[in-house]
């Protein structure tokens, strides 16, 4: 169950970059974030949507080795935001990335070069916060070079009838 306030997206993004930073740290990767927001307002569930971005990112962290980089990026582009996480670690072979979003899912080709086990439920709940709040969520990567988790929101919820 969500609870939607008008927000700015902004400030959900800098605490995922900011505690990201600490760990980046602990691991010798670079956190960046880029965000071209500002103060664009966003009808969400606040703690869902940093809930979904500290996923994304952990995950990048947990993948990307020592020296490598991982950029939170946002955009608002017309009547939605578009937030993406790329990193520069272990990447996934293209016949795994429609799987990516299902219950229990684990790349068999990275598992090795995680830093921290899963349970292969983080993309699923991601997944599933996104699509409640009416946006879409999917993934590109090329193996062994990286990968970049992308999610669009739309600013406003459709109006509920009943």
């Amino acid at each position: 169950r969500l609870s939607f306030t008008a927000a700015p997206l902004e400030p959900v993004l800098e605490a995922v970059h900011e505690l990201g930073t600490v760990q980046a740290g602990q691991y010798g990767v670079t956190l960046a974030l880029d965000s071209r927001l500002g103060f664009t307002a966003l009808e969400m569930d606040a703690p869902q949507v940093q809930r979904v971005v500290t996923n994304l990112v952990s995950n990048a962290l947990k993948f990307t080795p020592q020296g490598g980089r991982v950029t939170i990026a946002a955009e608002a582009d017309g009547d939605s935001v578009h937030v993406k996480v790329a990193d520069t670690g272990a990447g996934i072979p293209a016949d795994k990335i429609g799987k990516l979003f299902q219950k229990f899912f684990q790349v068999e080709e990275t598992k090795g070069q995680a830093r921290a086990r899963g349970t292969g439920l983080g993309l699923t709940v991601c997944r599933m916060i996104v699509e409640a709040h009416g946006g879409r969520i999917w993934a590109e990567s090329e193996f062994g070079k990286g990968s970049t988790f992308q999610f669009r929101l739309p600013k406003r919820q459709p109006k509920k009838t009943t």
